[in-house]
């Protein structure tokens, strides 16, 4: 019974109006309070290029993914880096997918469903390859991008990063599939003739790098 009138006063709040705009109006304060560091030509611009940059809107319109508008504010790359730092690299990162990727190419990495857009086939010694995805990262807090190893549709190892456009990248997490043992990454390393899964991705990331 309890749990019951819990769930319906949870209903109630959710859907009042008076509580959902008093909620909304302390969001815009707090977030102008967030904002006063960053107060500048940069942060101005920054915002403005994001309401005019297809990256951004996609971003923004993608479900489960941060927006670049929000990136200053949120965890992004690192826990310690402050307001400023972040903002800096999130708009240099932000002109950097919007310079490097066409109009035609940029949905493709936001269809997360896909796995975004293959860039490259790795073949196998059993025949077989890995294929190697390029999509917009679902852990934006570790950077925009993401790339994918995927063997039979099974995540072997992703890797996300940030680019911007002045050159700087920063890589914000690497890991392993969960569905995938250690013993099958073994097998693995000996159908890639010995190169280890995860130092591939990383030179992958090196080659995408330098394709540029």
């Amino acid at each position: 019974m309890a749990i019951t009138a819990a769930v319906a006063i949870k209903e109630w709040r959710k859907n009042n109006k008076l509580i959902c705009n008093v909620k909304l109006k302390y969001k815009k304060v707090l977030r102008r309070c967030r904002e006063i560091p960053l107060a500048g030509g940069k942060y101005r611009e920054y915002r403005a290029l994001c309401d005019k940059y297809v990256c951004a809107r996609l971003t923004g319109a993608t479900e489960g993914l941060v927006s670049f508008q929000d990136k200053p504010f949120k965890a992004y790359l690192n826990k310690k880096l402050s307001k400023r730092t972040k903002l800096d690299i999130a708009y240099g990162s932000l002109i950097f997918m919007e310079k490097t990727f066409s109009a035609a190419i940029m949905p493709q990495l936001y269809n997360v469903t896909e796995f975004g857009l293959t860039v490259a086939t790795v073949p196998l010694k059993n025949g077989t390859s890995i294929d190697v995805k390029l999509l917009a990262s679902p852990f934006q807090e570790e950077g925009e991008l993401m790339l994918l190893m995927l063997l039979d549709n099974r995540r072997i190892y992703s890797l996300c990063f940030s680019c911007t456009a002045d050159g700087r990248a920063y890589i914000g997490g690497i890991q392993g599939g969960k569905d995938v043992t250690g013993d099958e990454i073994k097998v693995l390393t000996k159908e890639l003739y010995g190169i280890r899964p995860k130092n591939l991705i990383i030179t992958l990331l090196y080659g995408f790098f330098t394709a540029l």
